[in-house]
């Protein structure tokens, strides 16, 4: 299991982004449906009241960016550089950067029940199927088991904003080979240096 903040930066217009929450998750085909309870008890169950559970993850939160600020300093140093460039690169930093180890070791070092309360709070409003849109990847001959297991799941999970059904779009698997001209592969020694311009 992972989560992560994500940004989509738009195609046709450079100061406009949708901002996530991105989770994920794989399994064997056989923990399937393991998985999709333990994706439940996250998503309507999550344990708040153990603070020194989060403290200690907070704490290896801090000694992980502390280790990654060390080694990828050169993309701490890219980040901040495209901060400067549009609201989208403002965002990145914050949820990623410098600015965002300073607000770990903040919450680090203050109160843990002011993080807790913030995490709650935007569990609550998050965690809505209306607002979830789910992609899966499996091979052909599981689609059917893959699309019955998230479909139970979804059930599960509330919703408070639109009080709609979901629906599940099954789309064939596009080929990396037909999107290739976005993907540019160079056999070059980098060094680790970063200036934007716009």
């Amino acid at each position: 299991f992972g989560c992560s903040t994500h940004t989509a930066a738009s195609v046709t217009e450079t100061d406009e982004f949708k901002v996530g929450m991105l989770m994920r998750s794989y399994c064997l085909d056989a923990n399937l449906p393991y998985m999709t309870c333990l994706w439940q008890d996250l998503l309507t169950q999550p344990h708040f009241h153990e603070t020194d559970r989060i403290k200690a993850l907070l704490d290896s939160k801090v000694a992980g960016q502390k280790d990654g600020i060390t080694q990828s300093g050169h993309q701490y140093a890219m980040t901040r550089s495209r901060s400067h460039l549009s609201p989208l690169g403002q965002l990145s930093e914050q949820l990623g950067g410098f600015r965002q180890a300073q607000l770990v070791q903040q919450y680090n070092n203050g109160d843990i029940q002011d993080l807790v309360s913030e995490v709650a709070g935007t569990h609550y409003v998050t965690m809505d199927r209306s607002l979830m849109s789910v992609a899966i990847n499996t091979t052909p001959s599981q689609v059917d088991e893959v699309v019955d297991a998230l479909s139970e799941l979804l059930r599960r999970i509330p919703d408070r904003v639109s009080s709609k059904d979901y629906s599940i779009d099954t789309r064939p698997f596009t080929s990396i080979s037909a999107i290739n001209e976005f993907i540019e592969v160079q056999n070059l020694g980098v060094n680790f240096c970063s200036r934007s311009f716009r």
